[in-house]
């Protein structure tokens, strides 16, 4: 699987199109946002539909730097693929961590028929500090 790291930044167009990273404004400004974002949590693995196996119509994907219940409490959002349109589509809503500094969607796994999906938040405090849980 193929990694977005610090070094590829320069290399993407100034009209390339940074997820989680707001809209409008600067390409710069957005380069310096995911630059902090690589710099915090490493590089992303890049999913290649192609990668994907030829019944996999439902993805989960973590993102454990998002600031929706608090900072850094992070989320994690399911697609479908619509075969008709060759779209994807979410569904239902953000599943957001907990509370800040939980990094919920670190890790998710998701079965094979994507009914169930597990949700790793590797510095949740609800047992003691940076116990971490997993939500399924």
């Amino acid at each position: 699987m193929a990694k977005l790291g610090s070094e590829s930044l320069n290399d993407l167009s100034a009209g390339a199109v940074f997820l989680a990273t707001g809209g409008g404004g600067d390409p710069y400004v957005h380069q310096l946002i995911a630059q902090q974002a690589l710099d915090t949590y490493g590089p992303v693995e890049l999913l290649d539909p192609d990668d994907l196996d030829d019944d996999a119509f439902v993805v989960a994907i973590g993102g454990v730097g998002y600031i929706g219940t608090a900072e850094d409490a992070g989320h994690v959002r399911v697609y479908q693929h619509d075969g008709v349109e060759n779209t994807w589509d979410k569904l239902g809503n953000d599943i957001d961590g907990e509370a800040a500094g939980d990094y919920s969607g670190v890790s998710v796994s998701l079965s094979a028929d994507g009914t169930t999906l597990a949700i790793g938040a590797d510095a949740n405090d609800d047992s003691f500090s940076d116990a971490g849980h997993v939500r399924v």
